[in-house]
């Protein structure tokens, strides 16, 4: 089981990803500083390099990553197949802005 540093936050959004040219469309499960699971229609494999393309407010960010694990969706929502966990490689700051926004949305004492 991989050990976990930060604490992940419920999110449902929609990302485009580029996987060694592969481009799809995916809708995250949860979000973190270092991490990110992504509910995706065609299997990705472990290890692969992974570009994130995430709008937010008034941005399209790109988020490099590393799939670090790959597994059937257990809910199959949204004509999802499947699931990869990723590691982030290199994000802008502004994702880090991003995910402190919903950290503190989600716990109001959390004053990072």
């Amino acid at each position: 089981m991989i050990e976990r540093k930060e604490p992940r936050i419920k999110k449902n959004l929609i990302v485009s990803l580029s996987e060694d040219g592969f481009e799809g469309l995916g809708m995250t499960d949860n979000i973190s500083r270092d991490g990110i699971c992504v509910g995706v229609d065609k299997k990705i494999p472990v290890n692969a390099e992974i570009v994130l393309s995430l709008a937010v407010p008034g941005d399209i960010l790109k988020i490099k990553g590393e799939v670090i694990w790959c597994r059937a969706s257990p809910s199959n929502e949204h004509n999802i197949d499947d699931e990869i966990g990723i590691r982030i490689t290199d994000a802008p700051p502004e994702y880090q802005d991003f995910v402190e926004y919903f950290k503190r949305k989600a716990d109001p004492t959390n004053h990072l």
